[in-house]
């Protein structure tokens, strides 16, 4: 399995106006692999 420990931080660049969000699903496998990586939501 891949190692995530240099992850410094994830961007996740989402369109305005659209129905489908992946925030909540990022944050939920960032928790997993790179707990210690903040999430920024554009």
């Amino acid at each position: 399995m891949p190692s995530y420990q240099r992850v410094t931080e994830v961007i996740l660049a989402e369109r305005s106006g659209v129905e489908v969000r992946h925030a909540a699903a990022t944050e939920l496998m960032l928790s997993q692999i790179a707990p210690h990586a903040p999430l920024r939501v554009l």
